[in-house]
């Protein structure tokens, strides 16, 4: 509830420079003046400035201020509400906003629009719309409920019951619910991208097990290629050692050191004849000794050469044995030098086969090298994109999660959107109080002596029916006649609002409500409004002293002190 205390003006339309002061809790009180000398300034649109920003009538805001003075333009508003005194103070010229809580001024940290939706949805707890329906009655400017569109007059009923808080939540679960749906795609994208990395993790994995087993297949075949050829060549090897060992074994055995003293005694034989040879020559013609210088007779000749030809003949045969030995052993040597040329080829060859032979080793040795390497960083690689793809794997279990979990938020959400439609949960709280809102109405309408039978459905669409006539509309009445409908229904708002404690306040302000009023229903409505459990504030030409005053406990008379207005109390 929100009990009002007093409003101050400064340079507010009418009023001047000098700050006007009412209190509020006034009980009944009639407001009475000329025309233009401000009575509906303070109560409809002072009080809507100062906690809305805007005034109750069609007024454009720059008007507001005293066209006079034209600045230093102000209102302040003292109530009570949540258990705390406030005061709200709004202005012009210079601007003015400040929410004062229990002496303290409320830091206006945010935009003046946070500023101004803190003060109504956390403070007042009422908005515009809803304040105005339940606080004025009457009035030019005034919009009645049965004016007001579908949704508006949702609004209001659904401010009066205290269920505006649904509306609100639906708002923030349709963003919710966009913001799920938007989530869900997300996360879908993401689960689909991650089964287009899983496949193709999977197909590189495969791709890397298929090249390594393509590339040591690869070094096995050629591994058994080197192998097949080590065979081969150890066989030539083998063959050839045979070889080796055979002409080993098959060497002629022979007498170096004989054959050489052979062939020098053939020598000196040779020589030896050869110097017989030459004395036979000689000895024929020597005439004279040498020695003894005597003349060599031809007997003496006769017998050396005798004895040297017999030298000869013994010479010869030897010389001739010589060489036929020799010539046997030079063959021996000759078929030796051949079996030794012919070893000597076999121990290259060997050797040059060990060297392929150990090549080969060597090559079959650096190709299970080669093996082991590529298998081992080969598996290295594939383990590695294993474990990435068992990263995927986590990933898209957790993307499976969160969607569970948006599925499940989804299907809660989806719940709740049914719950907090207009036919959910508020249309049954909406149902419970219905009956008591067209009851309430009825009964007033009745106080009126207006005597049909007036509903409000589930759509705020009303049906009026009299005795005797068929349904017909609100728009169907005269003035005077929709006046008490409205008057009747705003009663009928502020006894929910009372019940409910939602929208209650201790004030209710009834702007020209005589006109168009008969005198019954003037009187009606006097008893009526004094009636009711607040400080009720009735702007009227009902002049002080007649009858309809008498119901009144104080006035207040609006008069105009030069240029400007002033409030008067009086106690009747």
């Amino acid at each position: 509830m929100i009990e009002f205390e007093r409003i101050r003006v400064k340079n507010f339309m009418s009023y001047g420079n000098v700050v006007t002061e009412v209190p509020l809790k006034q009980g009944k009180v009639l407001v009475h003046g000329k025309n233009g000398h401000g009575k509906s300034s303070i109560w409809l649109d002072g009080i809507t400035y100062a906690l809305y920003g805007k005034p109750f009538r069609k007024i454009n805001i720059p008007q507001l201020i005293n066209s006079i003075n034209q600045k230093d333009c102000w209102v302040e508003v003292d109530f009570f509400a949540n258990q705390k005194n406030y005061t709200v103070k709004r202005g012009m010229k210079p601007g003015k906003f400040e929410i004062w809580e229990n002496g303290v001024l409320l830091k206006q940290e945010a935009a003046a629009k946070d500023y101004q939706g803190y003060l109504e949805k956390q403070i007042l707890k009422i908005n515009h719309k809803t304040f105005t329906q339940v606080l004025i009655l009457g009035s030019a400017a005034f919009t009645p409920f049965m004016q007001q569109s579908g949704p508006t007059r949702r609004e209001i009923i659904e401010d009066i019951l205290d269920i505006g808080v649904f509306s609100k939540m639906q708002r923030l679960l349709r963003d919710r619910v966009t913001a799920t749906r938007e989530a869900l795609s997300t996360v879908d994208l993401k689960i689909e991208f991650a089964k287009k990395e899983s496949t193709a993790q999977k197909k590189l994995i495969d791709t890397l097990e298929a090249k390594k087993e393509e590339y040591l297949h690869t070094l096995q075949e050629q591994k058994d290629g080197l192998r097949k050829r080590l065979a081969e060549e150890k066989a030539v090897l083998d063959t050839l050692e045979d070889s080796y060992d055979q002409a080993v074994a098959s060497l002629e055995e022979f007498d170096t050191n004989a054959f050489e003293d052979m062939y020098q005694s053939l020598a000196q034989e040779k020589r030896d004849l050869r110097a017989i040879q030459d004395k036979v020559d000689k000895i024929v013609l020597l005439d004279t000794c040498p020695t003894c210088h005597q003349l060599v007779s031809d007997d003496h000749k006769h017998g050396v050469q005798t004895k040297l030809t017999t030298d000869i003949a013994v010479s010869t045969p030897k010389i001739e044995s010589l060489e036929e030995e020799i010539a046997k052993l030079k063959a021996i040597k000759d078929s030796r030098d051949l079996q030794t040329e012919a070893i000597a080829g076999y121990l290259a060859d060997i050797r040059v086969q060990k060297g392929e032979v150990n090549s080969l080793e060597i090559q079959i040795t650096n190709t299970d090298t080669q093996i082991a390497q590529h298998a081992e960083s080969s598996t290295v690689d594939v383990k590695a994109e294993k474990n990435k793809l068992k990263d995927l794997a986590q990933n898209a279990l957790k993307l499976l999660e969160t969607k569970a979990e948006l599925l499940q938020e989804k299907a809660v959400q989806e719940v709740s959107v049914i719950l907090l439609k207009d036919t959910g949960i508020k249309a049954s709280i909406v149902k419970e109080y219905l009956p008591i809102l067209n009851k309430l109405i009825n009964k007033y309408l009745m106080e009126f002596d207006f005597f049909v039978n007036f509903e409000l459905d589930e759509t705020f669409t009303e049906t009026i029916k009299s005795r005797g006539r068929d349904a017909f509309s609100y728009a169907s009445f005269s003035e005077g006649e929709k006046k008490r409908i409205d008057l009747a229904i705003l009663l009928s708002f502020r006894y929910i609002a009372s019940m409910k404690n939602s929208a209650k306040v201790n004030l209710i302000v009834a702007d020209e409500i005589d006109g168009g009023l008969d005198d019954f229903s003037k009187e009606k409505f006097v008893e009526l409004i004094t009636g009711l459990d607040c400080h009720a504030w009735v702007i009227s030409h009902v002049i002080a002293g007649t009858e309809l005053a008498n119901h009144f406990e104080k006035s207040a008379e609006i008069t105009k002190v030069g240029d400007f207005s002033c409030v008067n109390m009086r106690e009747e």
